[in-house]
């Protein structure tokens, strides 16, 4: 049965996810200014500081070390980018969208980077899982609707910032 293999289950949740959220929160959220959404998704990323702490409790007693690395360092990297964007977003700050881009970016790096690493790992047989889902790429899968929509959003907030200085600029 393919649906076992991250190959197969990450694609899958991450739909599911983009689909309920578009279908619960999206109308809620186009109705609300862009750079409110994004203080949310993006204070959402803040705590992938848990996943970097998970990952770094049991490095010792995995044969993945490496790869147990990349995720901490990755989600530790996100986190911090997380926090810098946030408090730029809160203090409405002209730098605070191109650091939401990057924290956006490196995170969703981070994950498709682990989602990979974590599917060669199973393929070689040096992961085993006991279950049929895999719950870290559960989360993987949901983080990376996040960053989905958070492109979405800094693109709404730039294209109404946009327009709001044309229309501040436009002589009466």
């Amino acid at each position: 049965m393919y649906l076992k293999f991250i190959y197969v289950q990450y694609p899958l949740e991450a739909l599911v996810f983009l689909a309920f959220i578009y279908l619960a929160f999206f109308g809620l959220m186009k109705r609300r200014e862009p750079h409110k959404v994004l203080e949310l998704l993006v204070g959402l990323n803040i705590l992938r500081f848990g996943g970097g702490a998970a990952a770094l409790a049991v490095i010792g007693k995995s044969g993945a070390s490496a790869f147990l690395t990349q995720v901490a360092v990755g989600d530790c990297v996100t986190a911090v980018l997380a926090v810098i964007a946030l408090v730029l977003l809160l203090r409405s700050s002209d730098k605070a969208l191109p650091v939401v881009l990057v924290m956006n970016a490196v995170g969703l790096l981070d994950i498709l980077t682990s989602e990979a690493w974590i599917g060669h790992l199973e393929l070689r047989g040096t992961v085993v899982r006991s279950t049929l889902i895999h719950g870290p790429s559960v989360g993987a899968a949901l983080y990376s609707a996040l960053h989905v929509y958070i492109f979405i959003f800094v693109a709404r907030a730039k294209s109404k910032s946009k327009t709001t200085t044309a229309t501040r600029t436009v002589p009466a």
